[in-house]
C-alpha cells in the first residue's frame, strides 16, 4: 500500500508534516592515533524533524577499512522503520582513489519517538585521505513512518539525502560513550527516553529515572566506573548523571512482596562523537487494522495494532472477547468449513525478520501457531471455498514476492509459489480452481491454478492493493491505489473488461452477499465508493476517517470499516448508507 511517500501522504491527508530536507554543516575535527587511525567529525542537521547529532568518518589502517556513521534522533510523533541497507553512502577519495558507493544498516530497526538512531556503513578499500584533502560524502536514508511500534507503517518509503564536505584539517576528538542497558525489575530512562539496548552519549549532564515494574520499588542509584562521573542524589528516583567516563549505572530495586533486591545495570564504553537531546515519549492507543465476519458464528474479528483481536457481536456492537496474537496483525480470515480463523502477523518476533500466522479456534478462543515460514511482512490471507487450502501473501525479501501454501488440516506451510513484486492481497475464485494475487510493486495480478500451482499474469492499474470476487458471477474486482480505479476482470478470458473510477487511494474491497454492490474503502479521501455491479454506477459514502479495511456482514445489512490510525470502527447501514461508529 504505497501510492506515495509516507510524509507526502501524511501531509496531504492527515498530518501537516514538512518535507524532510537534510542540510549538513561540516565542522572538521581530525584525530590521529600513532598515524594508524583517522577520524573526521561533522556536525549536522536534518531539518526539521530528525535532528542530526553527528557524522563520523573513521579509517583504521589495521583493518584497511573506513566506517561512516551518522547519528540522529527521531523527533517525529511516530515510529521510524528502517529496512535492510537503509543507509547509502557515496565517497570519493576514501577506500579507493575513485568513487565508492556502499550500503549500511540503521539501529534500532524500529525507532520509537525520541529514540536515537545510529547508522553505519563500512567502505571497503585501504585508501586513506591525507591532510588538506577535500572531502565530499553524500548519503541517503530510507525509512517508513509507522503510527506505533506494533502498527503497520504508512504507505511508501521516505528518502532523506544529505552530504558532508570540507577540507581535512587538524583538530581534536570528542568522547562518545556507548551505553548498554540491562534492566531487571524496572526500566531506566535517560532524559525521559528509554534508551533501549544501546545508546550513545557524550560527556555531560543527564536526567536519569527508573520506572519500577509492578511489585518492585526503587532503593538507590550507584556509579561503578571511572573518575569524572557521578549520580546525585543517589537516593532520588529522579537523579542527575554527570557523565565523564566509562562505567556502569546501577539502579537498585527491591521486591515489594519478598524484600529481595535486583539491579538495572548500564555499562559504558568509549568511542567518539556528539551530544544527545531528549524528547518525551507518547503512548499511542491501539488502532483497528483488519476485519472479517465469521460465516458460522456471525462474530466480527477486528485485528488491532497492539497485537490483539477483538471479537464483536454485530447485533449489539459490543466486544465479547479479546484474544492476544502476534506483532502487527495485518489480516484475518475465517475457514468456511471449520471454527478456525487465521491471523497474519507482520512479525514473528521484534526483529521482524519473518512473519507469522496464528490459528484461532473461534469456539474456544485457543490460539495456536501455523508451523513454517510465510515470508517477510505478510499482508493477506485467504481460504479456498472448501477450507482445504489457505494462501498467505508475503515478501520473502524486500522487492520479491511469494505465496505461502498452508494446509489447515495439519496447520503447516506445505510450500510456496512465486508471484509478482510486493503481493498484498489474495482471493479465491468461488467458481474456478484459481486464486488471484495483487502485486502492488508490479502493477499485475498473478493468477494461480490451485491444482497445479501454475502462474499466469494479468496487467492491471497502478499499485493494485486489493482483490475480491463477485459471489454470484465469475468476475474479479481489483482496487488500484495508484490509479484510483477498480478493474473488473473476467477470469474466463483473463482480461480487464471494465475500469471504474473511485476515490483516492482505494485499498480494500468487499461485496454484499447478493453480489449487487461492491464496497471500496478509499483511504486517502476518507470515503467508501459503492459500485452497482449491474450498471457500474458509483455512489459515495463520506465522513469515514482513514478507511483501511472493509467487510460486509453475511447475515445483517451492515458493513464494518476499520478507521486506521483512530480507535473506532465505522458501521455502514447497507440499506440506506447511514454511518455510525463503535469503539474498537
Amino acid at each position: 500500500m504505497q501510492s506515495q511517500t509516507a510524509l507526502e501522504f501524511l501531509s496531504t491527508y492527515t498530518f501537516a508534516f514538512m518535507i524532510i530536507a537534510i542540510a549538513i554543516f561540516v565542522v572538521v575535527l581530525l584525530s590521529t592515533a600513532k598515524g594508524s587511525n583517522l577520524q573526521l567529525f561533522s556536525s549536522c542537521n536534518i531539518e526539521p524533524l530528525l535532528p542530526c547529532e553527528q557524522t563520523v568518518l573513521s579509517h583504521n589502517s589495521a583493518t584497511q577499512s573506513t566506517t561512516f556513521t551518522v547519528l540522529f534522533r527521531n523527533q517525529l510523533d511516530f515510529v521510524l522503520k528502517f529496512p535492510a541497507n537503509a543507509l547509502n553512502v557515496t565517497t570519493t577519495g576514501i577506500g579507493s582513489a575513485g568513487k565508492v558507493s556502499t550500503f549500511g544498516q540503521c539501529s534500532p530497526g524500529l525507532a520509537a519517538e525520541g529514540a536515537q538512531v545510529v547508522c553505519n556503513a563500512t567502505i571497503p578499500g585501504s585508501y586513506s585521505p591525507s591532510l588538506g584533502t577535500d572531502m565530499f560524502t553524500p548519503f541517503s536514508l530510507n525509512f517508513s513512518i509507522c503510527p506505533s511500534l506494533t502498527a503497520k507503517c504508512y504507505p511508501g518509503n521516505d528518502n532523506a539525502t544529505g552530504d558532508a564536505s570540507e577540507t581535512l584539517g587538524g583538530g581534536q576528538t570528542s568522547n562518545l560513550y556507548t551505553i548498554n542497558i540491562a534492566s531487571q525489575g524496572g526500566t531506566v530512562l535517560i532524559n525521559g527516553v528509554p534508551p533501549g539496548p544501546e545508546a550513545y552519549l557524550t560527556g555531560g549532564d543527564y536526567t536519569i529515572y527508573v520506572q519500577p515494574n509492578p511489585a518492585y520499588a526503587f532503593v538507590s542509584w550507584s556509579w561503578n566506573g571511572g573518575a569524572g562521573s557521578s549520580i546525585t542524589p543517589p537516593t532520588a528516583q529522579n537523579a542527575v548523571l554527570v557523565l565523564g567516563s566509562s562505567g556502569n549505572i546501577i539502579a537498585t530495586l527491591t521486591s515489594i512482596s519478598t524484600t529481595s533486591t535486583s539491579t538495572s545495570t548500564t555499562s559504558t564504553s568509549t568511542t567518539s562523537t556528539p551530544t544527545t537531546t531528549s524528547v518525551p515519549t507518547t503512548t499511542i492507543p491501539p488502532s483497528p487494522i483488519a476485519v472479517a465476519f465469521s460465516p458460522i458464528t456471525n462474530l466480527a474479528y477486528v485485528t488491532k495494532s497492539d497485537g490483539t483481536v477483538d471479537a464483536i457481536n454485530p447485533a449489539s456492537g459490543a466486544i465479547t472477547g479479546t484474544i492476544g496474537v502476534g506483532i502487527t496483525p495485518m489480516a484475518v480470515a475465517f475457514d468456511p468449513a471449520s471454527n478456525l480463523a487465521y491471523v497474519v502477523n507482520w512479525c514473528s518476533d521484534p526483529t521482524c525478520a519473518q512473519g507469522a500466522v496464528n490459528a484461532i479456534n473461534t469456539a474456544t478462543g485457543a490460539v495456536g501457531m501455523v508451523s513454517g515460514g510465510v515470508g517477510v511482512e505478510p499482508d493477506a490471507v485467504a481460504f479456498n471455498p472448501s477450507g482445504s487450502l489457505a494462501y498467505v501473501a508475503g515478501n520473502p525479501g524486500f522487492g520479491g514476492g511469494d505465496i505461502a501454501i498452508i494446509s489447515p488440516a495439519s496447520g503447516t506451510v506445505t510450500g510456496s509459489i512465486g508471484v509478482g513484486t510486493n503481493p498484498d492481497s489474495v482471493a479465491f475464485d468461488p467458481f474456478e480452481p484459481i486464486a488471484y494475487v495483487t502485486n502492488y510493486g508490479s502493477g499485475t495480478v498473478s493468477v494461480i491454478n490451485t491444482g497445479t500451482d501454475a502462474v499466469s499474469t494479468i496487467k492491471v492499474g497502478t499499485e493494485p492493493d486489493a482483490v475480491a470476487f463477485d459471489p454470484t458471477i465469475d468476475l474479479a474486482y481489483v482496487a488500484n491505489s495508484g490509479s484510483q480505479t477498480v478493474n473488473v476482470i473476467s477470469p474466463a478470458s483473463g482480461t480487464v473488461i471494465k475500469t471504474i473510477t473511485v476515490g483516492t487511494y482505494p485499498d480494500a474491497i468487499a461485496f454484499n452477499p447478493s453480489g449487487t454492490l461492491a464496497y471500496v474503502a478509499n483511504y486517502g479521501s476518507g470515503t467508501v465508493s459503492v459500485i452497482n455491479t449491474a450498471t457500474n454506477a458509483v455512489s459515495t459514502i463520506s465522513g469515514i476517517s482513514q478507511p483501511y479495511a472493509i467487510a460486509v456482514d453475511p447475515f445483517q445489512s451492515i458493513a464494518y470499516v476499520t478507521n486506521y490510525g483512530g480507535t473506532t470502527i465505522s458501521v455502514i447501514n447497507t440499506a440506506n448508507n447511514a454511518v455510525t461508529t463503535i469503539p474498537a
